[in-house]
């Protein structure tokens, strides 16, 4: 294992640990990082897995904005 692997899957936990998922999502997420920590890093299945929970992890899950749906706004009328 090259020494980016340990130090990546320590990340992703500390990213996990700081996101609030949804409890289902929570689980999918750490059942992926134990996956990730099992394979090697040269893997190509080890991008694709580091990719899926690079994704899962920047999603909003618990953050929300206030919309303005004004559609005459942003025309000047």
């Amino acid at each position: 294992m090259s020494d980016e692997g340990p130090s990546e899957i320590q990340e992703l936990k500390e990213k996990l640990e700081k996101k609030k998922l949804p409890e289902a999502a929570h689980k999918v997420a750490s059942k992926e990082i134990e996956k990730l920590s099992k394979m090697s890093p040269s893997s190509s299945e080890y991008t694709v897995v580091t990719n899926y929970l690079d994704w899962l992890l920047t999603l909003p899950w618990s953050e929300s904005t206030v919309d303005k749906l004004d559609i005459r706004k942003p025309r000047g009328f």
